[in-house]
């Protein structure tokens, strides 16, 4: 009669061991001189994320992601704010190759998330697509937390993509 109640304790532990070494797996990162690539699972990204239909992997050259990454733009909502590049000259030597080969790889189920590390702050954000676009999605741009919010508090900048004319 104990062997009958220990049963379900042990399937118990079994599951309870398997479902927290999963939770634990940690995220394979790539990181080289300042730069960290990764992908997560799309669900991270969001509910409207979540239900899109990703078209991954893309077939796209080093040279077109080096163009669309100098298309990038961003001006900070200041008095005195104006268009500035996302991503520098040396930015795209440290990315480019990189992040071609991520878009070239990228599972559908998953995203690619990256952090670039520079003297002005860091620029993170997520990169994913659909059957029509490419989606760059930033969380910082220089170490400028994007704010969905219009007015930001005193002392905090806030930005905005600026949409080149073929974007």
């Amino acid at each position: 009669m104990t062997d009958m109640k220990q049963h379900p304790i042990l399937i118990l532990v079994l599951v309870f061991g398997l479902l927290s070494g999963c939770a634990s797996t940690p995220e394979k990162k790539l990181k080289r001189e300042g730069f960290t690539l990764s992908y997560r699972d799309k669900a991270a990204a969001g509910s409207p994320v979540n239900k899109m239909q990703l078209s991954h992997p893309v077939n796209l050259s080093e040279e077109r992601v080096r163009t669309y990454l100098k298309s990038l733009a961003f001006e900070e909502l200041s008095l005195f704010g104006k268009k500035k590049s996302v991503f520098l000259p040396q930015d795209l030597d440290r990315m480019a190759r990189l992040l071609t080969k991520a878009i070239q790889r990228v599972p559908d189920y998953k995203i690619i998330h990256y952090e670039l590390e520079t003297p002005g702050g860091t620029t993170a954000g997520d990169i994913f697509a659909d059957k029509k676009y490419i989606h760059w999605r930033f969380d910082s741009i220089k170490g400028m937390v994007f704010s969905g919010r219009s007015q930001t508090g005193w002392g905090n900048t806030n930005w905005r993509m600026v949409p080149q004319s073929d974007q």
